[in-house]
């Protein structure tokens, strides 16, 4: 039996949009502008969860724990909240939220379950050997949030509860345009993650880097010079072609359902994706330039990075 309070809920909603009010990025922005309140609320809870506390389980600097053990505990301590969401059972004013949230949008506990897989992985620092690897490191970190958030936005609403239309499979629709966010993300921080771990490390698959000529210590060079080499240049023409292929799958799958989706859905799935495309577009002008990367890094809506103590949605209670 489902015992959500909605007052505490109430509660956490409210201080989950004032801290991401004051968040900026292209994401948080389209995501404040989706005029459906509980739509709206929603996609801020599970952001807040998805984007910012699972990650925040993760070592400094991308989180908060110090070791190893200790962002290992943190993970299972994040999942288990969740958990507790999923069951009806919450503990926490922000509990209490994900939980209405998750029970109005019939949402599955497996988005979750899966980003855990992926923070773990990140923790034991697990090699990415091949695309194969870098592909499921991408279903695991990026495909969750996108398959609750694609979810939200495409659900008709009822009374209480919002319904998803059966012709569309939603973990379907998603998958794509994650990977393609994905892809982009990793090449914009092909420089900046090497600063994230010691020995410094690369999350682009090893074979795809050595097929070039390339490996960290080269990246290294790379970066200290802002010169792009060719090999370089042709590395991220490489993933370039693939970034595109999924954008483009992706779109045509969207397009496919249209007709059972809203036209607001469409506009905002569109916003979303916009702002990958256009940080693509930029490393390509540039051919790829060491500053340029990590600028339109910086101004990627922020996929590991902590919050201030003060203001993190899940201090709610």
């Amino acid at each position: 039996m489902s015992t959500i309070d909605l007052t505490l809920a109430e509660e956490a909603y409210k201080e989950c949009e004032n801290v991401l009010t004051i968040r900026t990025g292209p994401f948080i922005d389209r995501l404040n502008k989706i005029e459906d309140r509980t739509s709206r609320r929603a996609m801020q809870i599970t952001y807040a969860s998805l984007r910012i506390q699972g990650p925040l389980s993760l070592m400094r600097p991308f989180g908060r724990s110090r070791t190893p053990d200790q962002a290992l505990q943190s993970i299972r301590d994040w999942t288990d909240g969740v958990r507790l969401s999923s069951q009806g059972q919450p503990k926490t004013p922000f509990q209490h939220a994900l939980a209405d949230t998750i029970e109005r949008f019939n949402i599955p506990m497996a988005p979750w379950v899966s980003l855990g897989e992926g923070l773990t992985a990140l923790v034991n620092q697990e090699p990415v050997d091949d695309v194969a690897t870098f592909l499921l490191r991408g279903r695991q970190l990026a495909l969750p949030p996108a398959n609750v958030f694609f979810r939200i936005l495409c659900s008709k609403k009822g009374t209480r509860r919002y319904h998803l239309a059966r012709e569309i499979e939603i973990e379907e629709l998603s998958h794509d345009p994650a990977l393609f966010a994905y892809c982009v993300g990793s090449m914009a921080d092909i420089f900046r993650e090497l600063d994230h771990t010691s020995p410094p490390r690369s999350s682009l698959p090893r074979q795809l880097l050595e097929r070039h000529g390339l490996d960290v210590d080269r990246l290294l060079e790379i970066r200290n010079t802002n010169e792009p080499t060719q090999n370089f240049v042709n590395l991220m023409h490489d993933l370039t072609l693939f970034g595109w292929t999924l954008y483009e799958s992706g779109v045509s799958k969207i397009t496919q359902v249209a007709r059972h989706l809203s036209p607001q859905a469409i506009h905002h799935l569109d916003r979303f994706l916009n702002h990958y495309k256009v940080v693509l577009q930029q490393m390509e002008k540039a051919r790829f330039s060491p500053s340029v990367c990590d600028n339109v890094a910086r101004n990627l809506e922020p996929r590991l990075v902590a919050l201030p103590e003060s203001a993190e949605p899940g201090n709610a209670g």
